[in-house]
């Protein structure tokens, strides 16, 4: 499914958008988000695959998430069930599972470039926390991580989108990638207003403990569900 290009003035209103589903019940958003982030703390405990476990289903917690914005924008109804149906509904639940072991492939990937970069330096630095480390070995490290990230932003790109192109147009999990790293590139303008935006808005979500991000996140898969429709309709 293709991607339209939209104004960069989208970047404001997808905030606006997913501000206003949240307003719409924000009980239940919280609710939802607190379940959320309970279920990908409780897995990630489990001794060895707690990690991968929470990658790999990652795409599909958070397709239920959209999935939930979806349902509240064109009905009105938002309830727990919906944070599941990634999983309940065996028409979506391989496509998503799939992108979550493709993630945690790339996540693998960008571990072993970032240590190649930094020269086998980067899992030592981090695993042993190091504070005394030669110059030349702190350097490398930061060139490795700015390489990840750089990385990282690309595979960002291409899961953004991916879930909810599963989910909702039915695409595989390859041509859904593809779809949403070119739908970004296409609307890199809108995006980097909304990630500017987003920015300062996590400011000052952070200011009161933390807890303004009980309110944000639940916006932002609003503001991330209202962007997909705006580039790929409501089909």
């Amino acid at each position: 499914m293709q991607a339209k290009r939209v104004e960069s003035s989208q970047g404001w209103a997808w905030i606006t958008c997913g501000w206003r589903l949240f307003s719409a019940n924000p009980g239940m958003w919280i609710a939802l988000l607190i379940i959320y982030l309970a279920v990908e703390v409780i897995l990630s405990f489990i001794p060895r695959v707690g990690g991968l476990i929470v990658t790999i289903i990652s795409p599909a917690l958070y397709g239920g998430m959209l999935f939930g914005a979806r349902s509240l924008d064109r009905s009105g109804k938002l309830d727990i069930r919906q944070l599941f149906v990634g999983f309940t509904d065996p028409k979506m639940r391989g496509g998503l599972l799939s992108l979550g072991g493709l993630l945690l492939l790339a996540l693998v990937i960008t571990l072993v470039i970032g240590q190649v970069v930094s020269g086998g330096q980067l899992l030592p630095v981090l695993q042993q926390a190091q504070t005394g480390a030669p110059p030349q070995v702190v350097a490398a490290v930061l060139i490795a991580l700015l390489v990840m990230l750089s990385i990282w932003l690309l595979v960002l790109m291409a899961f953004i989108y991916a879930p909810p192109l599963v989910m909702f147009a039915g695409d595989k999990p390859i041509p859904a990638l593809k779809s949403s790293f070119v739908a970004s590139i296409r609307n890199f303008l809108p995006l980097f207003v909304f990630s500017v935006i987003y920015l300062v808005l996590a400011i000052v979500a952070a200011i009161p403990a933390g807890l303004g991000f009980l309110i944000l996140l639940p916006v932002t898969f609003g503001a991330l569900y209202c962007s997909y429709k705006s580039m790929y309709g409501d089909g």
